[in-house]
């Protein structure tokens, strides 16, 4: 124990002596020591042209806004070091953004705006400082299934079920969405994701189709396998490659030929959330998982190797996002989570959403989400007012075994589990001599139930129990395009 409290306070010495190092190399540093922020020569890749080849003032958006700079480097340097604290603590500031009539399905951070859409056919734009609903638009015939966009040309775009993508341009003075252009598709969309100029869209036969924002016509169609049948559910690009996630498996294709170069298994059910970042690619699943994969690739070969897989929801992942090496991820369980990709560590959960967690998003001082309790909530770590994210009690025994064993590296005994209860103040009851048969009792009665939530792995004297291996989660009526959605009338 000694070492252990030796070993922490020589890196807490190191960490307090690197950020003096870092402040005193900052507090040297001016605005004109380091590159300037991005120009509005960003937009103009998407920017349409006149007929003289030059973006017309009228419809170039530029890039999308971005969150003011701190007055000096060194401010700046300590407001990200705040916020990195605070992510770290789970220390946030909670705002619900109400408004929406039916389940939120999609959300996407746009500067100071947040952009959602939801099963009512709207999307709904809100202020996420003051909270303020500045635009409410009937955008599609049907369900708005995805929302996308793309920084480096400022379009936003929006899938939905009525197979069409509309593409859509913020108008900076009035903070609004004006509409540029439809695309349409033969079939009904669930996902989009829009970057460096083009949109994949994904269907529900397994096809993905991308578009070029500027030219706003389609360059390429992915085809899926054969006899696959399922919907593309997620997607994600880069300069080379195209993953996809249809069923239980991860469809690649190549964008120079347009060809599929491999298809994995991925998962054990429905994989729901695929995001790809240089080198590794972070996926969700129904099956309460979330995983981290490397990407290997040369010149003649693609290789997707597992790096591990990140458990503790108790139901299905159903979104995720990504901030530098840590993983926010939604799950049907009403929660969020963020992980260490590095470590697989779960850092912190958050609670808040009374409905499954179907959209999220985050930036590097915020995360977004929606829910079907049709409230997009914003979680900000930027400031000094933020407090812990209160957690809900624990009512029973189980529970608290439930939360040890998540973070668990091995299975454990009842009186292993009961310690770490113990230590982290989960005790569901006032301690007692008890405490141990109930919980044994417990363990032992949820693990030869018909839904069990744990297993006994190692019936020798004393039993070691682990979370039991998940179950398929209840069909979502929002993964069928073809069942109506619920129409409503705008309040």
């Amino acid at each position: 124990m000694v070492a252990c409290k030796q070993g922490h306070t020589k890196v807490a010495a190191v960490l307090i002596e690197f950020g003096e190092l870092a402040l005193a190399v900052l507090a040297l540093l001016g605005p004109a020591d380091l590159p300037p922020p991005p120009s509005a020569a960003r937009g103009a890749a998407c920017a349409p042209t006149t007929a003289s080849g030059s973006a017309s003032p009228a419809e170039s958006a530029g890039p999308l806004p971005l969150p003011p700079a701190a007055g000096s480097w060194r401010d700046l340097f300590l407001r990200r070091l705040a916020v990195d604290r605070n992510w770290r603590r789970g220390r946030c500031r909670q705002l619900p953004l109400a408004g929406h009539i039916d389940v939120v399905l999609a959300v996407k951070l746009v500067g100071p705006l947040a952009v959602s859409g939801s099963r009512s056919r709207r999307i709904l734009v809100f202020d996420v400082r003051s909270g303020a609903r500045l635009q409410e638009i009937a955008a599609h015939d049907l369900a708005v299934s995805c929302i996308d966009a793309d920084d480096s040309c400022g379009r936003i775009v929006s899938g939905s079920w009525d197979h069409t993508a509309k593409i859509w341009r913020l108008d900076p003075d009035k903070s609004i969405l004006v509409l540029e252009h439809t695309l349409e598709h033969s079939l009904p969309l669930i996902c989009v994701r829009a970057a460096r100029g083009i949109a994949a869209c994904g269907a529900v036969n397994g096809d993905v189709q991308l578009w070029d924002l500027a030219q706003r016509r389609c360059i390429a169609h992915l085809a899926a396998p054969p006899g696959t049948g399922s919907p593309v559910c997620c997607v994600d690009f880069d300069d080379a490659i195209v993953v996809a996630g249809a069923g239980c498996r991860l469809h690649v294709w190549s964008r120079a030929s347009g060809n599929l170069v491999l298809c994995l298994d991925a998962h054990a059910d429905s994989i729901s959330a695929v995001r790809l970042l240089g080198s590794r690619l972070f996926t969700g699943s129904e099956d309460r998982t979330a995983a981290v994969w490397g990407v290997h690739s040369t010149q003649d070969s693609l290789a997707i190797l597992p790096e591990r897989v990140l458990r503790g929801h108790s139901a299905g992942v159903r979104c995720l996002a990504v901030r530098g090496s840590w993983i926010v991820t939604g799950s049907y369980d009403h929660s969020l989570r963020v992980w260490d990709a590095d470590s697989g560590e779960c850092l912190q959960t958050f609670v808040g959403h009374t409905g499954d967690v179907n959209a999220v998003d985050c930036d590097l001082d915020r995360i977004l989400s929606g829910s079907d309790d049709k409230i997009v909530r914003l979680w900000s770590f930027d400031g000094g007012d933020c407090q812990p994210v209160p957690q809900p009690p624990l009512t029973s025994w189980a529970d608290a075994a439930v939360h040890v064993l998540q973070s668990a590296a091995a299975p454990m005994t009842c009186s292993e589990i009961l310690q770490r209860v113990r230590d982290l103040d989960l005790m569901p009851v006032r301690p007692g001599r008890a405490s141990f048969s109930s919980l044994n009792s417990a363990l032992h009665a949820n693990a030869r139930s018909r839904r069990p939530r744990f297993r006994c792995i190692d019936y020798a004297t004393p039993h070691r129990f682990a979370l039991a291996d998940p179950l398929p989660d209840h069909d979502d009526p929002r993964r069928r395009p073809d069942e109506p959605p619920q129409h409503h009338e705008a309040a």
